[in-house]
């Protein structure tokens, strides 16, 4: 039977790397009845679009959007992006309604630890200019767990379930995935199509940022922010060609990682109530088994949090300051 595959993410748990591999292989995939679809595709290689228009409630404009899925002969269909994890109940059964009605529909979502993906969350809101410390961006999830997408995955997977049934949802646990070997080739398994491994070869397509140097950044977003100067990304962006090319900047680093480093406080989510209530929910989902997974022991290296402590001194304050001056002289 032809089929759809819905990869809705979420975000953080490698979604571009299997976006990227996806979207290089399109013609040979074609070749073997795959089709990682053109309706929708934006230049990130993702279906971010589909999911925008879901989002917005304009249903003439999603059905026009997908509407070339229907001539498609490939017999299965992948549609991905992160932004999937968006969508609720009732922008869910707007793309239920657009999708070709004459084919299977699968949601594959990878469940990634909670306290890594909250630290990798926030690093994420720093890159593109978030100002808000990691207590602070965090705050909100702990204090409303159940509400919050990142604890509680449940949050975005009923809505999926509401529209294509719970036997369509398979749950795929990337940490075990990581440690086993290639996120791609969980993917293609919890595809049902064990033969897309074979295009490709793995990359690396996000390098994450260390937990220290991104507390740096949100530091120099939010001076950019108070001078006025902040414009989405520009300070990451000139951060990290200053990290390469300035040794006055590569001096400053080296104080500000050994200062920050110094204030990291400890940050676990293990084993809390939190994650154990998360986990007693997803049990009403199916969860694809990966091949030797039961036999690897998923390692998580113990990090702590970053705090904006390291800025309560002078010299801190001095750090900061020097920093920001090179940053805003090239922005």
């Amino acid at each position: 039977m032809s089929r759809i595959v819905l990869h809705i993410g979420p975000h953080k748990t490698g979604t571009t790397y299997i976006q990227t591999r996806l979207h290089e292989n399109r013609e040979a995939l074609r070749s073997v009845g795959v089709d990682y679809c053109s309706a929708g595709l934006d230049a990130g290689f993702a279906h971010h679009k589909v999911a925008d228009v879901a989002r917005s409630g304009d249903e003439a404009a999603l059905a026009a959007l997908l509407e070339p899925l229907a001539a498609s002969d490939a017999e299965l269909l992948i549609l991905s992006s992160e932004n999937f994890d968006l969508l609720r109940a009732p922008g869910v059964r707007r793309l239920q309604t657009a999708l070709p009605a004459a084919r299977a529909v699968s949601v594959v979502y990878f469940l990634r630890d909670a306290t890594e993906l909250l630290l990798s969350s926030w690093q994420e809101h720093v890159k593109h200019g978030g100002v808000l410390g990691f207590h602070e961006y965090a705050n909100p999830h702990l204090t409303a767990p159940f509400a919050s997408p990142l604890l509680n995955p449940c949050r975005v997977l009923d809505g999926y379930r509401s529209a294509f049934g719970a036997e369509a949802i398979r749950v795929v646990d990337y940490d075990a995935a990581r440690a086993v070997g290639d996120i791609f080739d969980a993917f293609a398994i919890a595809c049902d199509a064990p033969g897309l491994t074979r295009f490709g070869t793995p990359l690396r397509a996000n390098i994450t940022m260390e937990l220290w140097f991104a507390e740096f950044m949100r530091a120099l977003n939010a001076a950019a922010q108070e001078a006025g100067v902040l414009r989405y990304a520009n300070v990451r962006q000139t951060l990290l060609r200053l990290r390469k090319s300035d040794a006055g900047m590569q001096v400053l680093l080296a104080e500000a990682q050994r200062r920050i480093s110094a204030c990291m406080r400890p940050f676990s989510l293990r084993g809390s109530e939190v994650e154990r209530s998360a986990r007693r929910a997803l049990s009403a989902y199916p969860r694809i088994a990966l091949p030797d997974a039961d036999n690897v022991e998923k390692s998580f290296r113990e990090r702590g949090a970053p705090c904006d402590q390291w800025l309560c001194s002078t010299e801190g304050h001095a750090l900061l300051a020097e920093a920001f001056r090179k940053v805003r002289a090239t922005l």
